[in-house]
């Protein structure tokens, strides 16, 4: 009885369950009950002498599908105190695990040293440029990179050889797509989107366009399980998620997700002998579906389209200016930047917008000329150095060269969520 229980609490379908407790958890900001369920589940590891991996996929689970819309961001709050009591506990356990087991890591030496540079020079740009009304926000999102890199520590010592961790991907993208649903049934004003076609918009959602551009990168791990099972219906996803960031107006999605999409079809037919499988599933379940869908969403919301297409709201201006903003903190800061972070205070109080929409630009403005080339020269190496004959390391560039090329109009790439998921992706490089 007991080996079925832990065989139970350790199997993929219970921390399906778990995630979808998190789509729940997103929607009715239930932090409490959530907070309870992965305690009462870390008692139970305890007791069943479970692998604590499958502690951190449930909680990680959970925070992909944090809806932090629900959360009082004050330190008094109790929201805000379950959440990041959660992180702090999880890193702890983590902590612990890694010092016992020091002796039988199995770490990839240099980039375990490339990634600490990285995160030192970080570092650097908060300690050289420490300003108290900034210090406590500079901290937590330096925090938030520690979290990332302990989270790929972890999974890459006690992860076993043979276990592909590439199906949490897919987990994700269902739990997003989810997510995206209840959002968009939820909405006060879906029944006058639906009354009123000529009038549709969906862009109203919250959070809509960060979840498509989820949809985007997640996404492209589809095309590694349809280069394993050569199953067509792997290739669905491509579509809806090309849809969605056109219902949402999802500007930057669009441009990053068209670009990848050529790559990918492109790689499908270079890489298979069986070209004629290949056009066959690329006709049936890509082009025939996405062409007639966007026939008929143009009968209702075709010029709705196009004309959010072209009026591009912060852009032009608005961009320009934060590319000015972003160039000018930079000139004054070139060494250092003024400190990793620090755009979440000083970007708010003038521009009302949290980051510089652009990675490049933030990246120079707030780690300097030292942390552009450090991270973009760390990212280039490791790009450099996998084997892109290995179906799944192809894959993953193409998850980075989606976030590179979105990284020209937000900053994506320094989220929470894409944090947790690069760390997890680049755990399975060969």
């Amino acid at each position: 009885m007991k080996n079925k229980i832990a065989a139970i609490l350790q199997s993929q379908y219970f921390i399906i369950i778990i995630g979808l407790l998190g789509v729940l958890n997103y929607f009715l900001g239930f932090f409490i009950l959530f907070t309870l369920i992965l305690a009462v589940y870390t008692i139970l590891i305890y007791i069943y002498k479970i692998s604590k991996i499958n502690l951190v996929l449930v909680f990680i689970m959970g925070l992909i599908s944090l809806n932090y819309d629900k959360i009082n961001m004050n330190y008094s709050d109790l929201s805000y105190f379950i959440i990041y009591s959660g992180f702090i506990f999880i890193g702890v356990l983590m902590i612990i695990d890694l010092i016992i087991n020091f002796e039988k890591t199995k770490f990839d030496k240099k980039f375990i040293l490339i990634a600490v540079f990285v995160l030192s020079v970080f570092e650097l740009s908060i300690l050289f440029n420490l300003d108290k009304n900034y210090s406590l926000v500079m901290i937590y999102e330096q925090l938030k990179l520690l979290g990332c890199f302990l989270i790929f520590l972890y999974f890459k010592n006690f992860k076993k050889n043979d276990e592909d961790i590439s199906i949490y991907f897919i987990y994700m993208y269902m739990f997003v797509l989810l997510q995206i649903t209840i959002e968009v049934l939820t909405s006060s004003n879906i029944k006058d989107t639906l009354l009123n076609m000529k009038n549709f918009n969906l862009s109203w959602c919250k959070y809509s366009t960060h979840l498509s551009m989820l949809l985007c990168f997640l996404s492209v791990f589809f095309i590694y399980f349809y280069k394993k099972t050569n199953k067509g219906l792997y290739l669905v996803p491509i579509v809806i998620t090309f849809i969605m960031a056109i219902i949402f107006k999802c500007r930057a999605s669009i441009i990053a997700y068209s670009i990848i999409v050529i790559g990918i079809v492109v790689y499908l037919f270079i890489s298979n002998t069986n070209k004629k499988k290949v056009m066959y599933d690329v006709l049936l379940f890509v082009l025939v579906p996405f062409c007639l869908i966007i026939i008929i969403l143009s009968f209702y919301i075709l010029e709705d389209i196009i004309n959010s297409l072209l009026n591009v709201g912060l852009a032009p201006h608005g961009r320009i200016e934060l590319i000015e903003k972003g160039l000018h903190d930079f000139i004054n800061n070139i060494t250092f930047g003024r400190g990793y972070g620090s755009q979440l205070v000083y970007l708010k109080d003038e521009f009302h917008v949290y980051n510089y929409h652009n990675i490049y630009i933030q990246v120079l403005a707030t780690t300097g000329i030292l942390g552009f080339f450090t991270f973009f020269g760390a990212l280039g190496y490791m790009i450099y150095k996998v084997d892109k004959k290995n179906v799944y390391n192809f894959v993953f560039l193409l998850f980075v060269g989606y976030l590179l090329l979105h990284g020209f109009f937000d900053t994506t790439f320094f989220t929470y969520r894409v944090n947790i998921i690069f760390s997890l992706a680049i755990i399975q490089l060969k």
